[in-house]
Formats: C-alpha cells, structure tokens, sequence
C-alpha cells in the first residue's frame, strides 16, 4: 500500500528532535506527503469496498475530506479516531501538548477538513506559495494516527475485517 510510505515519511520527520525544536521549519512539506497518504489511504478503502480507481478518481480527485466523509468502511475512520485519542493521550503524556481536547474526534475531523482545503485548493496551498494569513494544521496526531491504521492494515486484512 503506498499510503503507507508517505505516511511513515511524514511519521519518521515528526519523531526526530529537529521537529520538535522547529515544528514550523518543515510544516508544509511534512503535511504534503501527510496529505498524499491520507489520499491514497482513503482511496484505497474506497477501492477495497468496490468503486473502480477511476470512479474514485473522477469523484473525490484530490478531496480528503469528501474521501473521509463518504468512507464505505465505517471501520477506517473508527480506527483512525481511535488512533488520534491514543496519540493525543500520549502526546499529553509526554508533555508535548498542554491540555486535553474535550471534543477530540470533531476537533481531529476539523483538522482533516483543513488538511484536505489545503491539498485540494486551486493551485494547492502546500506545493506553493500561500496566500498571507492561511495557518495550517499541525501534522503531528492526524500523522500518527493515519500512520498506524495504514502500518496495521499491511500486518492483516484491510481494516480489521
């Protein structure tokens, strides 16, 4: 599954110090290759439950959101919510963030919609300039929790099924 490479790229950079130093220096670039595989998870789901590739193609194009919001595998998102708890507890854990969220899964779905605005505008915002005031996501938890559903779904059948 390609979804995996780009999401453990992205999983490999946010783990090293220079990150955790610098979160900012390497946001863009991190949350394109984040966007890729997130994409082709999605799509892949969406392949696995029976739309053809170029069915998926025409419809969602480079639409994250959409592809998360239409997932045929109400066990995808399931997982990858569940991931984002756990990575945010443990983020919390670590001291890496301040506090907890209240509302986690709207808030990681809010970052999915902005990740996916960011990939899918007109010109993409994350492979070119953008314009003044446009604030990104930040990759950390919507990478780790992507990340581990497509590392597992390589170990078992797609999804836990």
């Amino acid at each position: 599954m390609n979804s995996v490479q780009y999401l453990a790229m992205a999983n490999l950079v946010i783990e090293t110090d220079e990150f955790r130093r610098y979160p900012r220096k390497n946001n863009r670039p991190i949350l394109n290759t984040l966007a890729v595989g997130i994409e082709l998870l999605l799509k892949f789901a969406h392949v696995h439950c029976g739309s053809t590739v170029e069915a998926v193609a025409s419809r969602y194009r480079h639409n994250i959101w959409k592809l998360w919001q239409e997932c045929p595998d109400p066990a995808l998102t399931h997982l990858v919510l569940e991931a984002a708890e756990r990575s945010y507890a443990s983020a919390l854990a670590q001291g890496l963030v301040n506090e907890p969220i209240a509302d986690l899964p709207e808030q990681f779905c809010e970052a999915v919609r902005n990740l996916s605005t960011l990939h899918n505008t007109g010109g993409s915002q994350l492979r070119y300039l953008a314009p003044a005031g446009v604030m990104a996501t930040a990759p950390g938890w919507l990478t780790q929790a992507f990340y581990s559903v497509a590392d597992a779904c390589l170990r078992r059948p797609p999804f836990g099924q």
